[in-house]
């Protein structure tokens, strides 16, 4: 949620954990979430990002180990954690828990990672990146990425409207 941190429920739809600041986050501001390999909740948050492991305690990633701005997205690609901040693309330093920014300079709204590429949705456009470089696929300001598997297509929003990418099947 925006306000009142995460809600995890069984299968049932049972609330079995509430994770907020009143449980260790340092911001009840959540804007993404992802699963890695592990089962460790990852969490994009206000100022930073946690990670809630069921075995340890919760781990947080601020400016302490380089990672500027207000994250606002994450994921995992090719066994590596990404984070899309206000300034930046940043990714996790190896086995370090330290954050460096890579490449792409711009604020980053989103990530998705579709057939073996991760796509990226700035302000300056949507990126591809295939684990070696990066690709501008388009100008258009790219704040939400939605991959829709059933068309083949990406459709992405923004400040400049919907665009809708037929490209999928290009990146298999």
């Amino acid at each position: 949620s925006l306000k009142y941190g995460v809600f995890e429920a069984d299968r049932n739809g049972i609330m079995t954990n509430l994770y907020n600041t009143a449980s260790g986050l340092k911001s009840d501001d959540i804007k993404n979430i992802f699963i890695d390999n592990y089962s460790n909740l990852w969490l994009a948050t206000g100022n930073g990002i946690s990670v809630i492991n069921r075995s340890i305690p919760l781990s947080f990633y601020t400016e302490e180990v380089g990672l500027e701005g207000n994250v606002q997205c994450i994921a995992q690609f090719k066994n590596r954690t990404f984070a899309g901040t206000s300034v930046g693309l940043y990714w996790q330093n190896g086995d370090r828990h330290e954050f460096e920014r890579i490449e792409l300079e711009h604020q980053v709204f989103d990530l998705k990672v579709v057939n073996d590429h991760l796509l990226i949705g700035t302000n300056n456009g949507l990126f591809l990146y295939d684990g070696e470089r990066f690709e501008q696929l388009q100008a258009f300001k790219s704040e939400s990425i939605f991959v829709d598997t059933i068309n083949q297509t990406l459709v992405i929003s923004g400040g400049d409207g919907i665009g809708v990418l037929d490209i999928i099947s290009n990146y298999s």
